[in-house]
């Protein structure tokens, strides 16, 4: 009987429980702030996102809305669009370490928006893309099931038709905070 006991008494020990390894892929919310500028001038952007990413960060896609307002350059526009971000230094996400999910997160971006725009009281709607570069970095719990992630993005804006923005073009800065859970 007492072996009985001691061997269910083996039984009922807990298990160690690895915790899970960040395999990049994840989807998450953002929102984020920051400069613009149009036509020499200085505005505000804002911007928010949901995002989804692949196994191993190869790359994700962003529905975002954003907005830019540049009030000297009398411009403001509203877009809410597509854009997809490839990750070429998606391998140093294997390195299982924060450093290595920082350098992983280095992307790429091209994206497409309807555009709501105006230069003062005209306003126009077209469309626009978009191609920049950013930069993500986890705050903690990459081995927990979801993680909060600082982020800076440039993007640069080209309208594609005749539209307020000054020769097609505008660009903002965002630093971001997102929130991600980890898998798909």
């Amino acid at each position: 009987m007492t072996g009985l006991l001691l061997a269910s008494g083996a039984l009922a020990q807990p298990v160690a429980v690895e915790p899970q390894r960040f395999s990049g892929a994840f989807r998450g919310i953002e929102a984020g702030a920051g400069p613009a500028f149009a036509g020499g001038e200085t505005g505000v952007g804002v911007g928010v996102a949901g995002r989804v990413s692949t196994v191993l960060h190869l790359a994700d896609v962003a529905l975002a809305f954003d907005a830019i307002d540049v009030p000297e350059a009398d411009l403001t526009a509203h877009r809410l669009g597509v854009g997809l971000q490839l990750h070429p230094l998606f391998f140093f996400l294997l390195t299982g370490d924060s450093l290595g999910a920082t350098l992983a997160s280095l992307h790429l971006r091209v994206g497409f928006a309807p555009t709501l725009s105006s230069a003062g009281d005209d306003w126009d709607v077209g469309a626009t893309w978009d191609w920049g570069v950013g930069l993500d970095v986890p705050l903690a719990g990459l081995g927990a099931g979801a993680s909060w992630w600082l982020g800076a993005q440039y993007l640069r804006t080209r309208a594609l038709d005749d539209g307020p923005l000054e020769d097609g073009i505008a660009q903002h800065v965002l630093l971001r905070i997102g929130y991600r859970l980890h898998g798909l």
